[in-house]
């Protein structure tokens, strides 16, 4: 079976990679990604440039001058050859895209397969798992409870100790998951995990050109300015993936799982329905943040209602946020003493007064209009 993955707001996915400022050029609204092997070929065929460029890059290796000086010198390089060629700037490019950000310095890049943009299959799934572990935990939430309320007591009535409140959280965490997702329940097993029978595939390929552009993301609602570079596909872009169950060949019964897991698992709308119902609860949280622009505002009222049961919006990429990759939220709603006093110091590390999570990541776009991002929303499709 075949599932539509459509962007509903701008998403980064990234691959750990970044390109530095010697690897594009920027020219008007448009910056483009460069083949610098295929830019040194092409120089060095030139005696004039072969001099230049040489002379530029024993200046880089002996580190002569600073950052800025160096961008300055490559740009104005670059310039100064294009205005000869001006043609050749296209050759030079593995691609270009739209460029929404005013500055100069290093980009995140978007995951590529052979420089075709694609949103992997894990990315889904484990937006799902997240979905899953925050429904069935709110079934084992006494359990739960009380383990938090022993972590309270033990490490966080007196003097807080972080380091081994810490280590509790992350111990429970693997706790959680064994009693929520595997069969035993004893300790985490991959042969018995209930995601194993789900399998998703990586989605089609794409032309970096025809679905990304580069701009800031922005963090709100800190005391200091923050932003980072970023590739970004945009809003409104569909993408396909192979989605489905598959547990003929076990015995859930010899396995081990319970009724519950087993009408879980047993239909893929029944996991749609659950991603339904985290999203919308993490989408009430998310309206309730002040600091968010109108713009933003806008967009969430937008992705609110096209969350549907059999179509639901799941949140994807480096920019979700903490209740979109936690069970914080679930905690939240249910003790808001055990957020306060286990949560919020075991993931920050000290004890923290604000509200928690205090900011939020957002995407500038052309006319500094701002966008929420990660937004996806999935619908089945029996065939493309």
């Amino acid at each position: 079976m075949k599932v539509e993955i459509k962007t509903l707001s701008p998403i980064h996915i990234g691959n750990g990679e970044k390109y530095k400022e010697l690897s594009y050029y920027k020219e008007g609204s448009k910056i483009f990604i460069l083949d610098f092997d295929k830019v040194k070929r092409n120089l060095l065929s030139n005696e004039r440039n072969s001099r230049f460029f040489s002379d530029f890059i024993l200046k880089l290796k002996q580190q002569s001058f600073q950052k800025t000086q160096r961008k300055h010198f490559w740009e104005e390089f670059f310039s100064d050859y294009l205005r000869e060629k001006p043609d050749k700037l296209k050759d030079y490019a593995l691609y270009s895209v739209e460029c929404f950000s005013k500055k100069s310095r290093d980009i995140d890049c978007f995951i590529k397969q052979n420089n075709s943009v694609y949103i992997p299959g894990t990315e889904i799934k484990g937006a799902i798992r997240t979905a899953l572990i925050y429904h069935l935990l709110s079934r084992h939430w006494n359990w739960f409870e009380k383990k938090l309320t022993d972590i309270l007591e033990k490490f966080a009535t007196n003097s807080l100790d972080i380091k081994n409140l810490r280590r509790a959280v992350v111990s429970l965490e693997k706790e959680m998951q064994a009693r929520v997702l595997i069969a035993s329940q004893k300790a985490y097993d991959s042969r018995t995990d209930l995601l194993r029978f789900l399998i998703i595939g990586d989605s089609n390929l794409k032309d970096p050109k025809d679905c990304l552009f580069v701009s800031d993301l922005e963090i709100i609602g800190s005391s200091r300015n923050i932003s980072f570079s970023q590739e970004f596909c945009k809003k409104g872009e569909s993408f396909f993936c192979d989605i489905k169950v598959d547990y003929k060949q076990f015995s859930l019964n010899k396995l081990g799982f319970s009724d519950e897991h087993k009408g879980i698992i047993s239909d893929i709308k029944n996991i749609f329905n659950i991603c339904y119902e985290f999203t919308k609860r993490l989408i009430e949280e998310e309206k309730k943040y002040d600091e968010y622009p109108d713009s933003v505002k806008r967009s969430l009222e937008f992705i609110e209602k096209e969350n549907k049961p059999d179509s639901p919006v799941i949140r994807i990429g480096k920019n979700q946020g903490y209740f979109g990759l936690t069970v914080g939220l679930l905690i939240k709603d249910k003790n808001q003493n055990l957020f306060d006093k286990v949560v919020r110091p075991a993931t920050k590390g000290r004890t923290y007064q604000n509200n928690f999570p205090k900011t939020r990541r957002v995407v500038v776009l052309d006319s500094q209009q701002k966008d929420t991002c990660g937004w996806v929303k999935l619908t089945l499709k029996d065939s493309i």
